[in-house]
């Protein structure tokens, strides 16, 4: 039977089966301990704000190269709501009202970056409303049915009712990109 599996001695089988089974062993009892750890770091998160990875070592006999990795993927995963920091977890509440601060803060970053380029733009079109002789015929012409929407703000600045600026901003936040883009 040896022969057949290429072993041509009964004495060398013996050890390389004892490999085999250590191996095997090995690498059930790093299964086992893997899960351990996956368990007492998500049960962690519910009673712990952050944890050490030295705690986590201590508690489940995982290698710290390991755990490294067993960490990052949870987080990658989604599985574990946490960011690593140099000697362990911090653990991220799930909160609502948290997502929606987020939300809001991202909302906010939008308008300013606009509110932004609308001043960065009514400057720029300012100096051309001012080189430009007949800036009614011009808007009129570039704009065509498009013009009707600021009709209105065009009759208050022509009767002094609104600046410059004022028409332009309107005209922006009215017409949008097309507006801006014949000045350019």
């Amino acid at each position: 039977m040896f022969r057949e599996a290429g072993i041509e001695d009964p004495a060398n089988a013996q050890g390389i089966i004892k490999y085999f089974k250590n191996k095997r062993q090995k690498q059930q009892e790093y299964e086992e301990t893997k899960e351990k750890t996956i368990n007492y770091i998500k049960n962690a998160s519910s009673v712990f704000e952050e944890i050490t990875f030295s705690k986590i070592i201590l508690k489940t006999g995982i290698d710290p190269n390991d755990l490294e990795e067993i960490v990052e993927d949870l987080i990658v995963t989604g599985k574990l709501n946490a960011k690593i920091r140099k000697n362990g977890i911090v653990f991220i509440e799930e909160n609502p009202l948290i997502d929606i601060a987020l939300a809001t803060v991202d909302v906010l970053q939008d308008i300013k970056d606009d509110t932004e380029l609308i001043s960065y733009y009514t400057s720029y079109i300012e100096d051309i409303f001012d080189k430009t002789e007949d800036i009614e015929e011009f808007l009129k012409s570039h704009l065509a049915n498009e013009f009707e929407k600021i009709r209105y703000a065009w009759q208050d600045y022509k009767d002094g009712k609104i600046s410059r600026k004022e028409l332009i901003k309107k005209g922006i936040k009215q017409i949008g990109k097309k507006f801006v883009k014949i000045f350019i």
